[in-house]
């Protein structure tokens, strides 16, 4: 086992037992989470799109963004399960609204919009379709692009439309070209944002990104993590990009917390039943889940301080280690992303990889190299 996995696997212990005594000294302290936003936030005319909108932690920012009155576009990869998801939502939101005497007063009566379009992270011809019709529909802005869709730890090698492998595929490397497919619109809308999930994973991941991008096939969680740096990285990266480009957009990335979701589905059968009474007493719901993602998209961004990389828990001290992997949720605060080594070559191995799979997925449908359809 690699060091660093075997030091995040040491601290679970230490994690758990942190979780356990320290949920009533946060308590008393006032550090809790009640709301996902602020009764003042109003997104009313944004638009935004949330990959993998119809389950888990996207499902419910999709519906807290929408609630606080924006367009919100759920990029799925089943329109049949994302048009579902998308109606109980409209009827959850109906419902809230029924509750509040005259509407349109406080958070939660803002009602804004919801639509499905159809968006296969796992294969990039259906990435760049998305792209492609989103700029026909709703050209002239986006407001946040929240990179949530993801693949958990899976029980053995898988692959990509494209022959990549599927959890850093879906991960990472779609939204990366989910992501430039939609950098002008980004670039040239006020204010706009890429919120970007991670995971405190990302503290164990690596920087072989040629390794990654068709996996490691004898450590499974490997791939995951180095998925979620990657995400990290891309992050700051993108900030510096648009700054030096003198566009007023930013990215941030986020960690949602241990969440009870349904990216958890490829557990094997016979472990589930004990990791899933282990996920209901440590893990947070998805609603809770969805915090980071939900304030990371919504609140100005002089209300976010930190480095650009959030998490969901009281953290007293400094240390990712416990203080990140569980313990009492707050919503939204600033973390410590890990420092990689020698960043600036670990940025450019990463987009170099990605920009070389994504051009050879290309050549393999015949479309000509660097050609856009958008």
């Amino acid at each position: 086992m690699p060091l660093a996995d075997a030091v995040f696997a040491s601290m679970l212990p230490v994690a758990v037992l942190w979780s356990t005594v320290s949920r009533p000294a946060a308590w008393l302290c006032g550090k809790d989470a009640t709301s996902p936003l602020p009764p003042d936030v109003d997104l009313s005319g944004k638009v935004m799109i949330v990959t993998g909108a119809n389950t888990g932690i996207g499902n419910r920012t999709a519906f807290n963004l929408a609630k606080a009155g924006a367009k919100v576009i759920m990029a799925c990869r089943s329109l049949e399960r994302g048009e579902s998801a998308r109606q109980q939502l409209e009827e959850e939101m109906r419902e809230t609204l029924s509750k509040v005497e005259g509407g349109g007063g406080a958070f939660g009566t803002r009602q804004g919009t919801l639509e499905v379009m159809k968006c296969d992270l796992s294969e990039l011809e259906s990435v760049r379709t998305f792209a492609r019709e989103f700029k026909a529909k709703h050209g002239d802005r986006l407001d946040v692009l929240v990179n949530n869709a993801g693949v958990g730890i899976t029980d053995g090698p898988r692959v990509t439309a494209d022959g990549l492998d599927l959890v850093f595929g879906v991960n990472f490397v779609g939204h990366f070209c989910l992501t430039n497919e939609l950098l002008p619109l980004i670039q040239s809308t006020p204010g706009a944002r890429v919120v970007c999930l991670s995971s405190v994973m990302h503290h164990s991941g690596g920087t072989k990104w040629e390794s990654a991008v068709m996996g490691h096939p004898k450590r499974r969680g490997a791939t995951y993590a180095d998925s979620k740096l990657a995400m990290v990285i891309f992050a700051k990266e993108l900030k510096k990009r648009f700054a030096v480009a003198g566009s007023s957009a930013t990215a941030v990335a986020v960690n949602p917390g241990a969440v009870r979701s349904d990216i958890w589905r490829n557990v094997p059968k016979l472990v589930m039943p004990v990791f899933d009474l282990f996920m209901r007493f440590l893990f947070l719901t998805s609603e809770q889940g969805s915090y980071t993602s939900v304030r990371a998209a919504a609140l100005p961004l002089e209300t976010l301080s930190g480095s650009g990389y959030y998490q969901p828990y009281w953290m007293p001290f400094k240390r990712p280690f416990p203080f990140e992997v569980f313990g009492p949720f707050v919503g939204c605060a600033p973390g410590r992303p890990k420092l990689v080594k020698d960043e600036p070559a670990a940025t450019s191995a990463l987009w170099t990889t990605c920009e070389r799979v994504i051009e050879a997925a290309r050549a393999a449908r015949g479309d000509a190299p660097g050609a856009s359809r958008g």
